[in-house]
Order: structure tokens, then C-alpha cells, then sequence
């Protein structure tokens, strides 16, 4: 393979990965339900907002505090956000998922 084939290949999988989609940023924060509410309240007003959730796990306390993730939903990319103080974040593009064969037992058609 040619040095342009493969600066060709590497562009194109770069050009796939950054195309407008769906996409979920998760921000992880101990013992602070409020600064991720407000934060959930801040980003709301950005382009490309979908949605969010706050997900709460006691089981996962710790010396921070409990556990706490809120979770986005975006059109496109995820823009620059800014954390709370001590929270961690992360943006993941939504792949396409296959749909199951068969519905799971049980389900109403």
C-alpha cells in the first residue's frame, strides 16, 4: 500500500467517526446532585440539546459521597462543556445498533 493510500484510508475513518449524529456525554460526579442539575439546566440551552437524565447509584458510595452520572443526549457532536469541580466527563458517538431477529419472548407484537 502507498503512503497516499493510507493517508487516504486514515482520512476517511476520521471523516466517518466525526459526523453528525447522536451523541451522549456522561459526567460523573461524587456527592454533588445539585451542581449536576444545575449543570443539566445550563447545558439545556446549548445547540444540539436532546435531553438528560440523572442517574443515582447508593451502592457505588464512596468517600466522596454517592455516585452520580448525568447523562446527555445530543444532535452532532458533543460541544466544549464546562464540568463542576471534581466531575469527569465523557463524549461517545451512538453507533448504529442491528435490530433483533425475532421479537424477545414475552413481547407484544
Amino acid at each position: 500500500m502507498t503512503q497516499a493510500a493510507n493517508q487516504g484510508d486514515h482520512q476517511g475513518a476520521g471523516q466517518d467517526a466525526g459526523q453528525p449524529g447522536a451523541w451522549v456525554h456522561f459526567a460523573e460526579q461524587r456527592g454533588n446532585l445539585a451542581g449536576l442539575q444545575a449543570q443539566a439546566r445550563t447545558w439545556a440551552a446549548l445547540p444540539g440539546f436532546l435531553g438528560a437524565e440523572v442517574l443515582h447509584s447508593p451502592d457505588q458510595a464512596g468517600e466522596g459521597g454517592e455516585l452520580y452520572l448525568l447523562v446527555t443526549r445530543w444532535q452532532g457532536a458533543v460541544p466544549p462543556l464546562e464540568l463542576p469541580a471534581g466531575a469527569k466527563g465523557w463524549a461517545f458517538a451512538v453507533l448504529p445498533q442491528a435490530a433483533p431477529s425475532q421479537p424477545a419472548q414475552g413481547a407484544q407484537p
